[in-house]
């Protein structure tokens, strides 16, 4: 959303300094970070009937992989946008009571009485494997449940059952480098990799492969049509 501060790799802008998550509903006639909000607020925002805001930690926090809901007085908006973070599936959910909102997308979606889901995964300035997972998988969840995209279907119920209170496990097993591997090179993308960096994924595959060779033909996920 904030290009400038994108492209400089910082939470402010580099412009004017400014915070587009302290920045809403933001000013036609302001700083760029004004401008940007604004345009979000008045043109994009009542385009949309579903909010799903992906944060992460920066370089200086790594937070655990959660989505959260803000707690509203509107209990049947409350209500939708828990069931969107339930879709979403991530390995930890949360409703959280803001003390200081002004300023927040987050407000500005709620006061819109658009379905909002914010999300915190992983940070430290880097991503991962299971971080990543986590992001794919929860944004097709979300989609699904506004009708977005279609579901998919479900081969284990262990794997892929929706999060429920007090169940803090993360149960989906990353067995998804073979998958993707196959998949790039049916797109036709060259994986970059030393000849010992092959070496050892080629070995490692091998013994996956004695220990469950028909993992990956159960393993793999359908769309319905």
């Amino acid at each position: 959303m904030n290009y400038p501060a994108f492209c400089a790799g910082t939470r402010t802008s580099p412009i004017d300094a400014g915070n587009l998550n302290r920045s809403f509903p933001g000013k036609p006639d302001g700083t760029v970070t004004e401008k940007i909000a604004d345009y979000f607020q008045r043109h994009l925002l009542p385009l949309a009937d579903y909010v799903l805001d992906i944060h992460a930690g920066g370089r200086t926090l790594d937070f655990l992989p959660f989505a959260a809901i803000h707690v509203l007085e509107d209990a049947t908006q409350q209500a939708r946008c828990e069931a969107a973070m339930r879709a979403f599936g991530a390995p930890y959910s949360m409703r959280m009571l803001e003390l200081d909102s002004t300023g927040l997308y987050d407000s500005a979606a709620a006061e819109a009485r658009k379905v909002f889901v914010s999300t915190e995964l992983g940070g430290g300035g880097s991503a991962t494997a299971k971080g990543v997972a986590i992001a794919e998988r929860g944004i097709h969840g979300f989609l699904a449940h506004a009708g977005v995209v279609e579901r998919q279907v479900r081969i284990s119920d262990e794997r892929d059952r929706p999060f429920r209170d007090g169940d803090r496990r993360f149960r989906q097993r990353d067995r998804s480098f073979r998958e993707r591997d196959q998949a790039d090179r049916k797109a036709g993308l060259a994986l970059r990799m030393t000849s010992t960096t092959r070496a050892m994924l080629a070995g490692f595959c091998r013994r996956e492969h004695a220990r469950a060779p028909d993992e990956h033909a159960h393993g793999q996920r359908r769309f319905t049509t």
